[in-house]
């Protein structure tokens, strides 16, 4: 595969997890509006709506990590990456990368088992399976695990691209 085609599915990708997170935030800001709503106002809360926000938030947070290392703009001690020749910076991020491909592929694989275990479990409160929400976690691993490895294969972005991604957030 090109790494035209790559760029392009890492584009998409990025995208998609930004739409995801845009919108389980917006689920999140509704569900915990209905919460308020009908805990104070209407002194009948709804269970399952404090639930269902736990659960959106889980994923919330997978994806939003995976989104956040697609455009290499986790949280980094720069103090020293700063002054790295381009070189060195460039040979610095695959080391880096490669740690946190075998890390996230790890719990990604350990993740598949655990999410198969957990099937069976109904949430006490909305009665959804407990794997629904363990299968955020599986996900965003696998895709910070694939974010990685483009890293790793392709190299990181230039810090110019870093530093334009960054301005724009």
């Amino acid at each position: 595969m090109s790494q035209s085609k790559v760029h392009t599915c890492r584009v998409v990708i990025s995208r998609l997890e930004l739409l995801a997170g845009t919108l389980f935030m917006l689920a999140l800001l509704v569900l915990l509006s209905v919460q308020v709503v009908s805990r104070y106002l209407l002194s009948n809360p709804l269970v399952w709506t404090e639930e269902i926000s736990r659960f959106i938030f889980v994923w919330l947070v997978m994806i939003g990590a995976a989104y956040v290392s697609s455009v290499q703009q986790h949280l980094a001690l720069t103090i020293v990456t700063d002054h790295l020749k381009d070189r060195v910076f460039d040979i610095w991020m695959r080391v880096i990368s490669v740690l946190v491909a075998v890390a996230s592929a790890i719990v990604a694989y350990q993740g598949i088992a655990f999410v198969q275990s957990t099937i069976p479990l109904a949430s006490p409160g909305a009665g959804i399976s407990m794997s629904v929400l363990y299968f955020g976690s599986l996900i965003g691993f696998a895709l910070i695990f694939l974010h990685s490895l483009e890293v790793v294969i392709f190299g990181p972005m230039s810090r110019d691209n870093a530093m334009e991604m960054e301005s724009g957030v």
